[in-house]
């Protein structure tokens, strides 16, 4: 299928590749054109393990049946099992239990979209959840962690992001709560790192 050039949506049979009317679709880019960035739409792989192919070739915009051969590659985005760990994860709670400070680094460049999604549960066999990133309070279930209307939350911490404190979130006395983070892209579906887990038991 041939693709709207500006984000990659929609999609026309190969037959309206010389149409006047579908000057803003990639069957027709100008020869001055040599890239496009698209950032959504049917143009990119949505899950882990499908693979998208595309082919490029030069063609006549006025005579029928006048073009080049295809060039063609395929893009599959990368596997659960390839993506890295995090090298390193703290929770650290201060001398009143007043706060606790996160800290983790590792590399998630190679994560589409990458972001860190940390979870909490109040005790070794609870449910775990995603908090409000600010201070760790409220909880949703883990299925918002890609939803933009959680951009908020611990689900979706920027890549620049490599601490928080929060003021919630904190065991009392004698209980357990456990944290783990990963990596997991924002735009496709299935596609994370392994957690790292922590423990704070007061």
């Amino acid at each position: 299928m041939i693709r709207r050039t500006s984000d990659g949506i929609d999609g026309w049979g190969v037959q309206n590749a010389g149409v006047a009317g579908f000057e803003g679709t990639t069957g027709q880019l100008p020869i001055t054109t040599t890239s496009l960035t698209w950032t959504t739409g049917g143009g990119i792989p949505a899950a882990s393990g499908q693979s998208f192919e595309y082919r490029l070739r030069i063609r006549s915009s006025t005579v029928a049946n006048v073009y080049g051969p295809w060039t063609s590659i395929s893009l599959t985005p990368p596997a659960n099992n390839t993506l890295p760990a995090l090298t390193s994860f703290t929770v650290t709670p201060n001398a009143g239990y007043s706060n606790i400070a996160l800290a983790w680094s590792g590399n998630i460049s190679s994560i589409p979209q990458g972001r860190y999604e940390i979870q909490t549960r109040t005790s070794t066999s609870g449910t775990w959840q995603i908090r409000r990133l600010s201070d760790g309070s409220d909880g949703w279930g883990t299925q918002f962690a890609v939803d933009p209307a959680y951009a908020a939350a611990s689900g979706q911490i920027p890549q620049s992001t490599t601490s928080l404190t929060w003021t919630n979130s904190i065991p009392a006395v004698g209980q357990t709560y456990e944290y783990r983070i990963r990596g997991i892209s924002y735009n496709i579906a299935n596609v994370y790192g392994p957690w790292t887990t922590v423990s704070v038991t007061r």
